[in-house]
């Protein structure tokens, strides 16, 4: 893809947009034009995150999802969930140590800006008060916002938090409801920096 010139007139603005392409792709070629031409002047946000909370793939997307929603009612354009999960299956578990990791994969996801996060947690001791046995977590995490053109970090929030104690049987919901918060406040503050 080339991009040609550009002008306005009485009707808007205008760019020509040149392209190289296999006929039997045309289809496809035609749906990436589009989506290039539509997000004109928007980043492309990814958002990967890795939960160690005992929860499974669960925690990874719940706080994903939420910040994935944040951008989106905020007008931003966001790579689609099973395709981040995807490439991040392929990746090793030391991708969030690695700057270079994570850039390769925003890269591959065709973003423009990646927001990687990692959160562990850790299940408290249970307290009994009153015959009831009450559990919490603490946990931890970073994310980071990088801008994948220049290799700047553009955002960096790291937090600490501890979950509410509550019934043993009702304390994975009550982590996936503070994984949720979590999804949203963090896109907040990094919006607020990006």
């Amino acid at each position: 893809l080339k991009w040609g010139k550009t002008w306005t007139d009485e009707k808007g603005a205008h760019a020509e947009l040149s392209a190289v392409f296999d006929p039997d792709k045309a289809d496809s070629l035609a749906a990436e034009i589009c989506g290039i031409l539509e997000r004109q002047g928007k980043p492309r946000f990814a958002v990967a995150v890795k939960a160690e909370t005992g929860l499974g793939d669960l925690g990874n997307g719940i706080c994903a999802s939420e910040m994935e929603d944040f951008f989106m009612r905020n007008g931003l354009t966001v790579v689609d969930r099973q395709q981040v999960e995807t490439a991040l299956a392929k990746e090793s578990s030391d991708l969030f140590d690695k700057p270079e990791t994570v850039a390769a994969l925003g890269k591959r996801l065709s973003a423009d800006i990646l927001i990687s996060g990692k959160i562990s947690a850790i299940r408290n001791a249970p307290i009994e008060a009153y015959g009831i046995k009450a559990v919490s977590f603490s946990a931890e995490c970073q994310f980071d916002a990088v801008d994948l053109a220049s290799g700047r970090k553009l955002a960096s929030k790291r937090q600490s938090f501890k979950t509410l104690g509550t019934r043993e049987d009702n304390a994975d919901a009550s982590l996936q409801d503070s994984l949720a918060a979590l999804g949203r406040i963090m896109a907040q503050k990094l919006m607020g920096q990006v």
